[in-house]
């Protein structure tokens, strides 16, 4: 058993509050084009392009002149995360103290819901506000270089505890700073780097973390694959159509179809956070989001289209094909069956199994043998799973056919003695 938890400390925003983060909540009562600018930091954001601090402070700067008042109006009318108030007051009860901690929300916002919650500490942001509107600019001890971490040790130095008596329950690279120092880290609802990083993955009620921080079980348990998981690998390997479709009409038109496609999503995406649809594209994206995904911007199919496309502009033929191959067939291929059947997980990332990893490779190896040579198939599908399994700061998206095309392009220039 290791060491003794004495504080939890819990981000707060797709934690325990339900919803799409407040600040892209306030953002949907401005206009379009700025809207679109928030959507746009938020992608620069999950790709870890920007930092949590820095896009932070461009949403305030983007927010200037919104009423204050509105902004806790908007905070008053979000539900609670399913057996939030349970989670705490259980947590509470054992004995174990609770922090509330925000990168995104006031101060006084995160406070007020300490209060509700019966809470230790609250830490959030401090914005400067001047006749009851915002003025763009923004403090506080989140907001310093690694502001969590900063959080971490003042709340530790109060308590007279150690970090590693911590766990930290995240769900958004924010989050990451805390899961490098806590003796605990839990994953909820969380992004695939997160539950990479995380001792255990939960999904549903927030309830489910009380019995993991007491000691009671600490096995790690991927979250089981549900229909939209299968509707998703669909939907992946269609990007093997790709190179079928480079063929025969040329790179440059498919490069500018998935260009197309990436462009209405991205507005389908905007729409549907202002509480508008565009038929099939809001439909599809329903269909196939996570739980938690909802309340914001679901930018995996942006970040695949991406990856798609730079391999195939970057890339010679058939280099970028097989590259494409391992993204679309053995990357989806290696996380659906490692949530099938993966039992042995990798100690530097517990979300990704031996299995999963064995299964993607074969079928990488299969599709890539279409457009190349055996030896080019085998080094192309092991390059590829290799990036896989590793936690990469970057998108598996971008970083499996990027890092598969570059290796199989060095591989070839290297002269054969």
């Amino acid at each position: 058993m290791g060491t003794k938890t004495k504080l939890v400390i819990f981000d707060v925003e797709g934690v325990l509050l339900r919803g799409g983060y407040l600040l892209f909540e306030a953002a949907k009562k401005l206009s379009y084009f700025r809207f679109s600018e928030i959507l746009g930091l938020g992608i620069l954001y999950q790709s870890r392009i920007l930092s949590p601090v820095k896009t932070v402070k461009w949403v305030f700067r983007l927010l200037r002149g919104f009423q204050m008042g509105e902004l806790i109006d908007i905070y008053r009318k979000t539900p609670l995360s399913p057996g939030a108030k349970e989670t705490v007051q259980s947590v509470k009860a054992a004995g174990l103290k609770v922090a509330l901690v925000s990168s995104g929300l006031p101060e006084s916002i995160v406070n007020d819901l300490k209060e509700r919650l019966g809470a230790d500490y609250g830490y959030g942001v401090v914005p400067e506000v001047h006749r009851g509107r915002l003025t763009g600019r923004v403090g506080g001890l989140v907001m310093e270089k690694d502001g969590k971490k900063a959080t971490l040790r003042e709340i530790c130095k109060l308590e007279k505890i150690s970090p590693l008596e911590c766990a930290v329950v995240g769900d958004d690279p924010s989050n990451l700073p805390l899961f490098t120092t806590c003796g605990l880290r839990i994953a909820y609802n969380a992004d695939p780097d997160v539950r990479a990083r995380a001792d255990i993955s939960v999904s549903g009620s927030l309830t489910q973390v009380v019995p993991i921080m007491l000691d009671k079980t600490r096995a790690y348990s991927q979250p089981h694959p549900q229909r939209r998981d299968f509707a998703r690998y669909l939907i992946h390997c269609l990007g093997f159509t790709v190179p079928f479709i480079s063929i025969l009409a040329g790179n440059i038109l498919a490069a500018l179809l998935i260009l197309g496609c990436s462009a209405i999503y991205f507005f389908s995406e905007n729409l549907r956070l202002r509480g508008l649809r565009l038929p099939l594209f809001t439909d599809l994206t329903l269909h196939i989001t996570r739980e938690g995904e909802t309340y914001r911007l679901v930018a995996a199919p942006l970040y695949f289209a991406a990856g798609i496309f730079l391999t195939l502009v970057l890339f010679p033929t058939p280099i970028s094909y097989a590259a494409i191959t391992v993204l679309t067939l053995g990357d989806s291929t290696a996380d659906l069956f490692g949530k099938l059947f993966g039992r042995s997980h990798y100690p530097f990332n517990k979300a990704k199994s031996i299995e999963g990893t064995l299964c993607g490779f074969s079928a990488s190896f299969g599709g890539a043998l279409l457009f190349t040579t055996p030896m080019v198939a085998v080094v192309g599908a092991l390059i590829g799973m290799i990036t896989e399994t590793l936690p990469l700061p970057i998108d598996d998206n971008l970083s499996v056919p990027l890092s598969t095309a570059l290796g199989l392009l060095i591989v070839l220039l290297i002269p054969i003695v």
